[in-house]
């Protein structure tokens, strides 16, 4: 090729990489701030909870919105919106060339999809149970356009953006409200988000971070400090299925090849959403 041809693919290459750039830190802002109006609540935080975790503080409106949105805080309202204007950038932006992979476990994803829909038929509560589908069918249909926007790398970063969000959040209204007190004994970092939740999420920033860190990243340092927060965030959750989920990922970075250590990010990361939506009880 002549230079001037060469300097023309490193410019569109360089635009290309900016705009990808752009998207990851739009839709991971977008998930952070639908994971606020969603999952978190004041209600955890130390400083207005007159009971323990362990008692119940917190979850007051964990099913409000099986009423319909009409019922639900403004916030959980928000946080859908978002979430969905989320995944219409992400469809927005997903290049002409991409496309769709049919495999034996596509089709089982869209039979589950069909029997969750036929439940609504025997289900004692027909409205609530069509409410409760149609939330997992936006869930489901996010993450679907997310995969096809994003390579693996890229996503774990959207991940690290929008679960970092959300832990800080819920970390900064715990010290903003008083309510941050690790020299107790029986203290539980909580914010704004249940221990266990607030666990969870940070654990799978921490093993992202670590895998990122130990491959020789350019910001290695960055992700090192990332690293050693989220692991005592974990430790201040007093969560241990997080703390031990958090060492056997890095022990799992170490284990599987480089190939396979993406799909174990992205599939854990996965898990952990699904099950975050299912603890939040379908807020």
């Amino acid at each position: 090729k002549s230079p001037a041809v060469i300097n023309t693919d490193n410019i569109s290459a360089s635009n290309s990489q900016s705009r990808n750039s752009l998207a990851i830190w739009f839709v991971g802002a977008l998930l952070a701030a639908a994971m606020v109006g969603l999952i978190h609540d004041r209600g955890y935080a130390t400083a207005f909870g007159a009971n323990s975790v362990e008692e119940g503080r917190g979850i007051d409106d964990a099913t409000v919105m099986d009423e319909g949105l009409g019922a639900a805080q403004i916030g959980r309202v928000i946080g859908l919106c978002l979430l969905m204007t989320a995944g219409a950038v992400c469809i927005l932006t997903t290049r002409d060339e991409t496309h769709i992979r049919w495999d034996s476990l596509s089709y089982l994803m869209i039979v589950g999809v069909l029997w969750g829909t036929a439940s609504v038929l025997w289900s004692v509560e027909p409205g609530t149970t069509a409410r409760a589908l149609l939330r997992v069918v936006v869930y489901a249909g996010v993450a679907f356009a997310m995969v096809r926007r994003f390579d693996p790398r890229s996503l774990c970063y959207v991940l690290v953006i929008m679960l970092g969000g959300s832990v800080l959040t819920a970390v900064l209204f715990e010290i903003g409200t008083g309510g941050f007190r690790p020299w107790q004994s029986d203290y539980r970092l909580t914010g704004t988000m249940h221990s266990n939740v607030l666990a969870i999420q940070t654990a799978v920033v921490a093993i992202i971070a670590y895998a990122f860190a130990f491959r020789q990243n350019p910001r290695k340092v960055l992700w090192w400090t990332i690293f050693l927060v989220a692991v005592v965030i974990v430790y201040l959750t007093k969560a241990r299925a997080a703390l031990i989920t958090v060492i056997a990922g890095a022990a799992s970075v170490h284990i599987v090849g480089r190939p396979a250590r993406n799909w174990l990010t992205l599939a854990l990361a996965a898990a952990v959403f699904l099950d975050i939506r299912r603890r939040a009880g379908g807020r």
